[in-house]
């Protein structure tokens, strides 16, 4: 099973978690990209919902993660958030 780069135990097995190494072993590069991809989307989520937080208040990145996948999971059939749907769950990031 693939290593987890991520040390929370609540994190999932998703690729996203798994180490550089570990996705490369797949020689599959379109799941390399969408990972990369999902990574840098979820970063720039992370930062938006902290330039946007209330003053003092500390936004952990792990569990904003653990969040959207679990949302993404349930209401969409792709690992990004929808771009045009202004009033999705992701919309008000928009």
């Amino acid at each position: 099973s693939p290593s987890s780069s991520s040390s929370s135990s609540s994190a999932l097995a998703t690729p996203y978690h798994w180490t550089d190494a570990d996705l490369a072993a797949l020689h599959y590069a379109a799941v390399e990209n969408s990972v990369r991809s999902q990574r840098e989307t979820f970063l720039e989520i992370h930062q938006r919902v902290c330039e946007h937080a209330k003053a003092g208040v500390q936004v952990d990145e792990a569990r904003l993660v653990w969040a959207l996948e679990m949302v993404l999971s349930r209401a969409y059939d792709s690992c990004q958030p929808p771009e045009q749907e202004k009033g999705g769950p992701l919309g008000v990031l928009g």
